[in-house]
């Protein structure tokens, strides 16, 4: 296959940009909705903090008095037609809308691979100010009103070739489209690395503003018992844990517990998006036993597909870390153009 990534890529790479053209030039129509729109998206397949950035803008409309709703494809889900997320519910329609939901039980979110039909259903069964559709930035057939683009500081650069070859669904120069560019994790890199990205950013898109963003630990809540969306202060400090996650970045999630002092004694790694199953399960209370740990730690994401085994079956405590994201310097511009979108507020 090896032979094949680089032709296979740029076939995948021309197929991609003949199609922004045909939306570009007009000749595959975009949908506009009713309200403004707002893609949270990103260049590579993988995790890069779409997520966690989505519940940052949630918590901030709700600050600013601001409805929002959330469309999402609802990746790994198995089913039909366009769904409703509901808080507390098994993660059926995907485990990150399903998060979104336990933490904004608030927020309508629906979930349709067909982003356009969930968009407007959501506006026909709510009245809202924004939409934010989240991985959307290939979904050209959603109009948008701003395009936001994550990237990750954690990235390795090769994942910045297209498909197959790396990781990428558009080459670097589709930076351009974006209103604005935002690389999380800038607090878990060397300062080489973060000057570095920022220089490819501003020639690959010049003009386009670029905002760093912190990925931060805020807290932990047991996973049967404290609802998520109340972290409570549980001492981890000197404490020998067992850290489990099945996320697109889990050196990321390492890093977060490393800085936190935890005796982080192993980590068992899953595939991104992976579905727990009791064998898993006992796998890991296993291991937590055979360590000495204390706890089992978890990321928010994982939770959503654990937390319905049985406490008997868990035969271990779990606990939930939450994290959040902290925009930098020039993020002001952001919040002004969601302002702006939203309009005039009573």
């Amino acid at each position: 296959m090896s032979w094949l990534a680089a032709p296979l890529s740029y076939i995948y790479s021309s197929l991609s940009g003949a199609r922004t053209q045909l939306y570009t030039q007009g000749w595959l129509k975009s949908h506009h909705v009713g309200v403004p729109v707002v893609s949270v998206g990103n260049l590579t397949v993988g995790g890069t903090g779409k997520t966690p950035l989505i519940g940052h803008f949630l918590q901030w409309a709700s600050e600013q008095n601001l409805k929002v709703g959330v469309v999402s494809r609802g990746y790994g889900a198995r089913f039909e037609g366009c769904q409703v997320v509901r808080a507390g519910e098994p993660p059926v329609f995907g485990d990150e809308p399903q998060m979104l939901a336990n933490q904004f039980p608030g927020v309508p979110i629906y979930v349709d691979p067909d982003r356009v039909r969930a968009a407007s259903r959501l506006v026909e069964d709510h009245s809202v100010d924004l939409l934010l559709a989240d991985d959307g930035f290939q979904h050209l057939r959603l109009k948008r009103d701003l395009d936001l683009v994550v990237m990750d500081a954690l990235e390795p650069a090769d994942h910045y070739k297209v498909l197959p070859w790396g990781r990428a669904r558009e080459n670097l120069t589709a930076l351009a489209r974006a209103s604005h560019i935002v690389v999380t994790k800038v607090n878990l890199v060397t300062e080489e690395v973060r000057q570095g990205l920022k220089l490819v950013l501003h020639r690959q898109a010049p003009g386009v503003p670029v905002v760093e963003a912190h990925l931060v630990f805020s807290g932990l809540f047991p996973m049967l018992g404290a609802p998520s969306a109340r972290a409570v202060a549980l001492p981890l400090a000197g404490q020998k844990v067992l850290a489990v996650s099945g996320i697109g970045r889990p050196q990321s999630f390492a890093k977060l517990l490393e800085e936190q002092n935890v005796n982080l004694v192993e980590q068992i790694i899953f595939a991104d998006h992976h579905n727990y199953s009791l064998k898993d399960v006992k796998r890991i209370g296993a291991e937590a036993q055979r360590l000495g740990c204390e706890a089992v730690v978890v990321t928010a994401k994982d939770a959503v597909k654990l937390q319905n085994f049985s406490p008997e079956d868990l035969g271990f405590t779990y606990l939930v870390t939450q994290v959040k994201v902290e925009l930098l310097k020039g993020a002001q511009r952001i919040y002004e153009d969601l302002h702006r979108l939203a309009g005039p507020r009573p």
